[in-house]
């Protein structure tokens, strides 16, 4: 179940639902929040106010198990990474798109770009994927550090700058 948390307090449901919730969550928009909602296998994508917890949409998904969850910072797309690619999912409802392979995905502050996550054993790299069309890179690291476990995504700061376990 999803909590909110604040400073001497106890925690209290996030979402106003008794069914089970939990990660991936992301934020989409800048008062809307996505996670997953249901009993595993039939766990699908919900969207709820942040400001109160309450479901406003559900958005049906059968392209594999979720392992990931981003939003658009102008609210209008939502990003799932399943079955090993990312998918662009438009917020207000339609078809998944396939964007690329990948494993876990993160969005820009400004909206211009997403990083992907891409795990090849024993290599994990990033890769930056212009929404623009324009050609995407991978994102070198210096020295010998290289990315474990996973990006978030909220994992890209206003500069740029990633921020993740190595």
């Amino acid at each position: 179940r999803l909590l909110a948390m604040q400073a001497g307090q106890d925690p209290v449901p996030l979402i106003n639902t008794m069914e089970p919730n939990g990660a991936p969550v992301a934020a989409i928009g800048a008062d809307r929040i996505a996670f997953l909602i249901g009993p595993d296998p039939q766990r699908t994508i919900a969207v709820a106010t942040a400001s109160n917890g309450r479901i406003v949409q559900r958005i049906p998904f059968d392209k594999g198990e979720i392992t990931a969850l981003a939003g658009s910072p102008d609210g209008k797309t939502l990003y799932c990474a399943a079955g090993g690619s990312i998918w662009s999912i438009p917020a207000g409802g339609g078809e998944a798109g396939k964007i690329r392979a990948g494993d876990h995905v993160a969005v820009d502050p400004a909206g211009q770009y997403l990083v992907v996550q891409v795990t090849e054993n024993p290599i994990t790299r990033l890769i930056r994927f212009p929404l623009d069309g324009s050609p995407e890179r991978e994102i070198a690291t210096a020295g010998g550090e290289r990315p474990a476990n996973f990006i978030t995504s909220n994992a890209i700061g206003k500069d740029g700058r990633i921020l993740m376990p190595v």
